[in-house]
């Protein structure tokens, strides 16, 4: 491993603190699309249900299996049925989006700790350079009347 300057230690920590910011700010950015992406998508499974919702009831109404007098229950099953999917794609558009969320914080997660590893190494590097340092100033006192 190359030998660092003092103030290169201090440039090393700062560099790698500047790395993970920017792959923080990446994730925050990644992770505030992903929000709006999910919202824009539930918002449209909401208009598309309910823009259904009437034309739905008009075709059994038209059918002759809604309307007044009318008990069948197919009708009421077929707004059952039209609910659930509405329920079903609203459930899998929220655990699509919570994936999503998972993914950019485990990248995130992944970076601090490779950002706290590098840290690490250079404090471990700065500590055995003076270490050195201190040996070969030992060394020379000696040679210099001490």
């Amino acid at each position: 491993m190359a030998t660092l300057g003092l103030p290169s230690y201090a440039r090393a920590r700062q560099n790698a603190r500047s790395s993970y910011a920017g792959i923080a700010a990446m994730q925050d950015y990644a992770r505030m699309q992903a929000q709006q992406r999910g919202s824009r998508k539930l918002f449209n499974i909401g208009q598309k249900y309910e823009a259904l919702t009437p034309r739905t009831i008009a075709g059994y109404t038209q059918r002759g299996l809604a309307g007044p007098g009318i008990t069948s229950g197919v009708f009421s099953r077929g707004l059952q049925n039209l609910a659930s999917a509405e329920a079903s794609d609203r459930y899998t558009a929220q655990l699509r989006l919570a994936d999503q969320l998972q993914n950019i914080q485990s990248k995130q997660d992944v970076a601090y700790r490779k950002m706290q590893d590098r840290l690490v190494d250079i404090d471990r590097q700065k500590a055995n350079d003076q270490a050195r340092i201190a040996a070969s100033l030992r060394r020379m006192k000696p040679l210099m009347g001490g």
